[in-house]
C-alpha cells in the first residue's frame, strides 16, 4: 500500500459509518509498510451493501499510496473503484 519508504498509511475499513475515522471503523489494518485487510463471509461483521475506505497518513504532507480492491464475487457491483493512487 505505501508507494515510498517515506510513507506510513493506515487502513480502515467499515460498513456501518459513511465517514471513516480512526475511532469510527468496523475494520484495520495498522502496521508499518505494505498493509494488506481481508474481509471474508466468515467475519461475524460481514454483510452485502456499501463498504466505506478511510487511509490515514501519519507523515503529513508527504504519504503516498495505492489502494486496490479484489472481489471474488462482483456479481451486484455497482461502481468500480478496483485501484486509487494517491499522488
Amino acid at each position: 500500500m505505501p508507494r515510498d519508504s517515506n510513507s506510513d498509511v493506515d487502513l480502515y475499513v467499515s460498513n456501518i459509518h459513511p465517514n471513516v475515522t480512526k475511532l469510527n471503523y468496523t475494520w484495520k489494518a495498522t502496521s508499518v509498510g505494505p498493509v494488506t485487510l481481508y474481509i471474508v463471509p466468515e467475519d461475524s461483521y460481514y454483510k452485502e451493501g456499501w463498504y466505506y475506505i478511510g487511509v490515514y497518513g501519519y507523515k503529513k504532507d508527504i504519504n503516498t499510496f495505492t489502494l486496490t480492491v479484489a472481489l471474488t464475487d462482483p456479481g451486484n457491483l455497482l461502481w468500480d473503484c478496483s485501484s486509487y493512487n494517491s499522488a
